[in-house]
């Protein structure tokens, strides 16, 4: 073999080496969107579980203050991750509440039994919730944490 022969032979095995690697990154291209795609469904449904949780342990607060009856007072520290509406129709007696996390949208709602008020809350990060009963309703105090 000649050297010029060789040399050849060497940049064909480099072309064919950049071929195989270009290939390579076109097809891992295509699951980018699909790898980010999923991480944002599950960072979205960790979310979901940890504001359905909060949640509930309000009602459960509100709950259990309205069963202890009129001057009783319970208090809890609650955690909403998302930027959060709490909201109450008086009509329905629904609470519920709403947050946004990913582009996604997401209203949870329940019935209750009592007229918590405030009627309507933003609320974002750590809170000392206190629940005060009084007649027919409950007081919420929200008090931020850090």
């Amino acid at each position: 073999m000649t050297p010029l022969h060789k040399e050849g032979m060497r940049a064909q095995s480099s072309l064919e080496y950049l071929l195989v690697l270009s290939v390579l990154f076109a097809f891992l291209a295509v699951f980018i969107p699909v790898v980010k795609d999923a991480v944002e469904a599950a960072k979205f449904a960790a979310i979901l579980e940890q504001e359905r949780a909060s949640f509930q342990r309000l009602i459960d607060l509100g709950s259990e203050a309205h069963a202890l009856g009129k001057g009783s007072f319970l208090s809890e520290e609650i955690h909403f991750p998302a930027q959060t509406k709490l909201t109450f129709n008086p009509r329905s007696t629904d609470l519920s509440i709403s947050f946004t996390a990913f582009n996604k949208t997401k209203i949870l709602w329940k019935k209750i039994s009592f007229n918590p008020r405030p009627l309507s809350k933003e609320l974002f990060g750590d809170y000392l919730v206190k629940a005060f009963a009084e007649g027919e309703g409950i007081t919420f105090e929200f008090k931020k944490m850090h």
